[in-house]
């Protein structure tokens, strides 16, 4: 498997669930990054590691000529590694590919792998203009139009290059979301449909185990990594709509608003009883979760948040934004309620629902339920196999 991060962010946590399922189907799993190792690590050569890291570097250059800021939400991998040559040369029988971005993979690199191919879209990047997500409006939050130009040649180079490269290259796509399977075949250049396969839980967010179905503290819990840097976790539109509940006196005075994360919030005009939790253990999340009345999910945009998953499996129901593939992971009265759309408006709607009539509906041990079938690991391995030997079969490279 190819990840540019080993451990941290929400595709090599969900590879990192779909290895250990696989091991233990009997399958050798060998994992390459640039970012961090594991057990199942096998390490760069050198060469390759330093291409890439020069290729991010020149990629980020571009990034900021183009006036992107922050969070970059895009990223083009124009220049040539040499991981292609590396990986044709090991001795696996499929390659999967997981988020291969930030200069990692170029579509010279992939073209030149020569082996079966599985390849897992964690976002909309391969079908779209180098962002990550193409199909949100993310430029009005971060790109100046009079320096956009340099990102739209970089784009136009992006698609050049990808349309070669799929005149040789035939992966079987996998998609978490049946939602990006459908923004997939829309862009219709891959040879058959995307294969809809959920990310799933491993043994430690096991959703069998049972919790007491009483919290003792009304606790409203938001993942807010990333609220200050990056416009898609919709971090702004949450605080806007408490903001506005606090000041009108409608945020419920029993509910204690708790954030976690890295990074930071500005906590003012927010509920007095807010506690900020910092950045938490896998341990300290899945307790937060079990003693939480509801998590909070705002994004603008999102593929299937794995952080939905955790929660639900804890007993823990969902108020998220209808984006992406989020509803296909929030069933009304099962394991949690949507807004009606990703506005500040709507959000502020919803927590009031909430409060007033959802709130009653929902046992802990049941949103469990919906959680350990939802995201069970035995059928996402089985699945995954199915990929495997298809991608064997017809020998796509």
């Amino acid at each position: 498997m190819l990840n540019y991060h080993a451990k941290s962010g929400g595709a090599s946590v969900a590879m990192n669930r779909i290895a250990e399922g696989l091991e233990e189907a009997g399958m050798t799993v060998k994992i390459a990054s640039l970012n961090g190792t594991t057990t199942r690590s096998v390490g760069l050569p050198g060469a390759v590691a330093r291409r890439i890291r020069l290729s991010r570097r020149m990629e980020s250059l571009v990034l900021r000529l183009g006036g992107v800021t922050g969070a970059a939400d895009r990223s083009f991998n124009l220049w040539r590694t040499g991981i292609g040559d590396w990986v044709r040369n090991l001795d696996f029988d499929v390659v999967h590919l997981h988020w291969i971005c930030r200069g990692m993979v170029s579509w010279q690199d992939l073209s030149e792998i020569g082996k079966p191919l599985v390849w897992t879209f964690h976002d909309g990047w391969a079908i779209g203009d180098g962002r990550f997500y193409p199909f949100s409006e993310m430029d009005a939050y971060s790109i100046p139009s009079d320096r956009a130009q340099l990102l739209r040649m970089a784009s136009r180079r992006f698609a050049r290059r990808r349309a070669r490269c799929l005149e040789k290259v035939k992966p079987v796509v996998v998609t978490p979301s049946k939602w990006l399977a459908s923004e997939v075949e829309r862009f219709g250049r891959f040879k058959e449909a995307a294969r809809c396969i959920h990310n799933p839980l491993d043994r430690f967010w096991d959703a069998s185990r049972a919790v007491k179905e009483a919290v003792s503290t009304r606790r409203w819990v938001v993942g807010a990594s990333g609220f200050d840097v990056d416009p898609r976790k919709g971090g702004f539109l949450l605080l806007q709509a408490i903001r506005k509940m606090q000041a009108e006196g409608r945020f419920p005075e029993d509910v204690q608003l708790a954030l976690f994360g890295g990074g930071g919030v500005d906590t003012r005009g927010l509920p007095n009883g807010i506690r900020w939790l910092g950045s938490l253990s896998h341990e300290q999340i899945r307790n937060v979760f079990e003693e939480s009345e509801l998590f909070i999910c705002p994004s603008l945009i999102d593929n299937f948040p794995n952080m939905i998953a955790e929660a639900q499996s804890c007993g823990c129901p969902v108020l998220a934004t209808p984006v992406g593939g989020v509803p296909e992971m929030v069933e009304r009265g099962a394991s949690g309620e949507l807004s009606l759309s990703a506005s500040a408006e709507s959000i502020e709607a919803a927590m009031l629902q909430w409060e007033s009539e959802w709130r009653f509906q929902y046992r802990k041990n049941a949103v469990k339920a919906f959680a350990k079938k939802r995201y069970d690991v035995a059928e996402s391995v089985r699945l995954h196999q199915e990929a495997y030997e298809m991608a064997g079969r017809d020998g796509r490279a």
